[in-house]
């Protein structure tokens, strides 16, 4: 999600259970210069402390907290309820990119949880190229 605060723009990576509720896990501050500093928020800290430029650094550390959150104990604060008292855990996580009639292209992430299931979690539509 990308938000504006101020004049600076900011990403928000969000992490969703099975019920659907969203857990903000990361940020990206824009530096102004089309470079983000990506930083972990505090309730994901017990999977260790994420600050770096690197996109791909950011993804490397959600995929971590998506395998790491296999354990039960671990699982609570990802939608344990009455109906799935162990909660919902993301294992893996997969890519799809489509293309729309215009051109455009279109990609999406899902989160895989512990039973199998797929959770659309992102959704990016390429801009058109301002190059002509």
């Amino acid at each position: 999600v990308k938000v504006a605060v101020g004049s600076k723009k900011v990403l928000k990576y969000f992490l969703l259970d099975r019920s659907g509720s969203k857990h903000l896990a990361a940020t990206g501050e824009d530096l102004g210069d089309a470079h983000y500093q990506y930083r972990s928020t505090k309730p994901f800290s017990k999977y260790g402390r994420l600050e770096c430029h690197n996109r791909n650094e950011l993804h490397i550390w959600l995929a971590m907290v998506i395998s790491e959150s296999g354990g039960q104990d671990q699982a609570a604060h990802l939608g344990a309820n009455e109906q799935n008292p162990e909660g919902i855990y993301f294992v893996s996580y997969r890519y799809e990119r489509a293309h729309y009639p215009d051109g455009r292209r279109c990609n999406r992430w899902y989160l895989m949880d512990q039973l199998g299931d797929s959770h659309l979690a992102v959704i990016g539509i390429e801009r058109d190229t301002k190059d002509g």
